[in-house]
């Protein structure tokens, strides 16, 4: 299928193929890239129009830049050369270049002959080394060459109409070379290109056609006003300067994508293994879409049923007709950023991870209840889309101004009439583009932004703040380090930049005092709820973890000290603490098999590293107490905890009762016993499927949960 709709763009979706679908991809694929472009131009960019389909690929910096060297460049012009549309690559005289030349656009200046001169002219009078495509792609940083993007500072609105662009004879000679040079799928290089087209129609559209040069005037201006010194602006993990790296594309720029790719393919790896039961942790979305819900006056209930039919079986249609309407799933546009991963590990790694996530039915969740939760805004608006600005409640109008809005847009609103589905009516952005107005394409991204971000909220994902917080250079030491020690922090940093900056943000606003504000506008209402709600749930996800590890539910109320552990336990696990709901659990107690702190602290690759270290310094310390040791059967768990796939939530139970907890009692004698008794006192439960037997031999013990002391 890829193959056919790649042949059909390149022939303009002429049916040469004869797959209907693979036509009818190509069609829509070539009408958005025309429009990016045509709206890109409009705001002042200059990408000419091709005369064949473009198709953009996603290029494999490593496959690229191989060992570095000279002679790698030449391989990858060797095979490049031969592939290439040689008439769009022209000379000033409008003549095809000959081979030498268009080897050089290729490969620049090669940088043995270059350094050479460098050392005998002792650095004075040696021009820059002039650069080629694979440079730009192998060194700039950049994994695709997209209409749009340029090496360097050079203006965004130049990019695309310099030959910086690879464009090949046909088809096949396309498909050859992603095979050999590209990574990922069509439909991976065209969500990057769709990214990276609208990143820049936006830079271009609000800063014109060099952003960076006059983002940096604005800064010097503000130094000036402000009497401030620049790099005050520049530097800093919150800076203006750290904002604006980040939002162009440069501080995730890779130095080295060797380095980087090795780590990143590390990373998704522990995320892969560390997440096998996240499907519990992430009932925490549950609370806090309440407070979001409650704020956002949008039906919970509500919310949860439509949730409910989106991972019903037969909910394709339903699916299909939101994400037509810009409600764009999880699992396309997110991947697993939520979980702390991105696109540069290997194809392994990353087919792991997708599937321990999609598998463990993380994906399918997240998917369905941020996606319910947009819908239900999207009802909303349309409930109140008739109502003329001057007529809104006081609440509404500033919620929208908040979003950008401006009662103009509003009215633009009011002529819409909502799109249906089943009978529910939806402000949809085919209702707003239906009403003819050239402004529609300017209101449609506020709205749709209004309702995306707050689907954020409702089910967390990181916001641009906690994006730069987290951000590190990728290919340098310092920066992959950085990036592994802030592994998994996204969530709890989300949780205090949206949720807790909000309820700041509603003090300092008074916005909760205004007509119309709902009960959950107040600070002290939304705190609360937010703290109860999350920590509740965090309650039944801990009780359910101990239900599918066949234990009995832990006493809630039965003593102050266990009752103290289990509800820090439950507010850490629901997320509302954020970072301090992690510190509170590791002051409480310490993880078997690894240090709960300092996977808190450093991130779970350290935790990872420190689990047998921390097993067998028990041991020691058991040994010296006299006590019985059981080194064998603690490095096995130590093992076992990091196998991939086989402790996925609904399954891990079934493994460790006939195959782990066997193994762990013959070669420790005695380790059933102990971890019987260790779990017993720690926890005040029984098992009701008692390790190292093949069936339950009770059902569970319910009434355990409200046993009091």
């Amino acid at each position: 299928m890829e193959r056919d709709i790649i042949r059909e763009i390149y022939r303009g979706a002429d049916g040469s193929t004869g797959n209907e679908v693979a036509k009818a991809a190509a069609e829509q694929i070539s009408s958005t890239s025309n429009a990016m472009r045509e709206r890109f131009n409009r705001a002042g960019g200059n990408v000419g129009q091709l005369d064949y389909g473009y198709v953009p690929i996603r290029h494999s910096q490593a496959k690229i830049l191989g060992n570095g060297s000279d002679a790698a460049r030449h391989a990858w012009a060797d095979f490049v050369l031969p592939r290439l549309d040689r008439s769009q690559y022209l000379d000033d005289a409008g003549n095809p270049l000959d081979d030498a030349a268009l080897r050089r656009v290729l490969t620049g200046e090669d940088r043995e002959a270059w350094e050479a001169r460098n050392i005998a002219a002792r650095g004075m009078g040696v021009e820059p080394r002039k650069q080629g495509v694979w440079d730009t792609i192998a060194y700039g940083g950049v994994n695709k060459i997209v209409p749009g993007e340029t090496t360097g500072g050079a203006a965004r609105a130049n990019a695309g109409s310099q030959h910086r662009v690879l464009h090949f004879q046909n088809a096949d000679a396309h498909i050859e070379y992603n095979r050999a040079y590209g990574e990922g799928s069509l439909l991976n290089a065209l969500i990057d290109h769709v990214g990276g087209m609208s990143k820049n129609i936006a830079l271009v559209e609000r800063y014109g056609p060099n952003p960076t040069r006059n983002m940096r005037t604005q800064m010097q201006l503000t130094a000036l006003h402000d009497n401030t010194e620049m790099r005050t602006l520049e530097g800093g993990m919150t800076s203006v300067g750290a904002y604006w790296n980040y939002v162009t594309g440069a501080t995730n720029t890779p130095v080295n994508p060797a380095l980087a790719r090795r780590f990143e393919t590390l990373r998704t790896t522990v995320s892969a293994i560390k997440l096998q039961g996240t499907i519990l942790a992430a009932l925490g979305d549950v609370g806090t879409m309440f407070v979001t819900a409650g704020y956002n006056r949008v039906p919970f209930f509500k919310t949860l049923g439509t949730a409910t039919r989106l991972l019903a079986p037969g909910s394709k249609d339903y699916r299909s007709w939101l994400t037509s309407q810009g409600l764009i799933a999880e699992t396309l546009e997110h991947g697993l950023n939520r979980w702390g991963t991105d696109h540069l590990a290997t194809t392994w790694a990353k087919w792991l991870s997708a599937q321990t996530m999609k598998i463990g039915g993380v994906t399918g969740w997240t998917d369905a209840l941020r996606t319910a939760f947009q819908a239900q805004m999207m009802r909303g608006l349309a409930e109140i889309g008739r109502t003329e600005w001057g007529n809104l409640t006081e609440w509404d109008r500033r919620s929208l101004t908040r979003s950008g809005i401006t009662a103009d847009d509003w009215a633009l609103v009011n002529r819409a009439t909502p799109g249906e589905y089943n009978g529910s009516k939806y402000l949809t952005p085919d209702a707003l583009y239906g009403t003819g107005d050239a402004r529609a394409a300017d209101v449609v991204p506020k709205l749709l932004g209004m309702i995306r971000d707050e689907g954020e909220f409702a089910v967390l994902n990181p916001d641009l703040r906690t994006k730069v917080l987290a951000a590190a250079t990728p290919g340098t030491w310092q920066g992959e380090l950085q990036k592994t020690f802030m592994q998994f922090k996204s969530f709890p940093l989300a949780m205090i930049s949206r949720h807790w900056g909000r309820i700041g943000e509603m003090r300092r606003s008074g916005d909760y005092r205004v007509e119309g504000a709902p009960t959950l506008a107040s600070p002290m209402a939304y705190a609360a709820a937010l703290v109860v709600s999350t920590t509740l749930i965090g309650a039944l996800s801990t009780q359910l973890k101990n239900l599918l590890a066949g234990k009995d539910p832990e006493p809630m109320a039965d003593n102050v000290k266990h009752a103290a552990g289990f509800w820090t336990r439950a507010f850490s696990v629901g997320g509302g603490a954020g970072f301090a709901g992690d510190m509170l659990t590791a002051a409480f107690q310490s993880a078997d098999y690894g240090s709960l702190l300092s996977s808190a602290v450093g991130g779970p690759v350290l935790s990872t590293l420190f689990q047998p270290l921390r097993a067998l310094s028990t041991n020691v310390q058991d040994a010296a107490q006299g006590k019985d040791t059981h080194v064998g059967a603690d490095l096995l768990k130590v093992a076992q905890s990091n196998m991939p796939l086989v402790n996925l939530w609904f399954w891990k139970t079934v493994w460790n009762r006939l195959i782990w907890d066997n193994i762990a009692e013959n070669l420790s004698p005695g380790v059933t016993s102990r971890n019987v008794a260790k779990s017993r006192q720690q926890y005040h439960n029984d098992y009701f499927w008692e390790p190292g037997t093949s069936a339950p031999q009770r059902a569970p013990n319910l009434d355990n949960a409200f046993q009091g002391g």
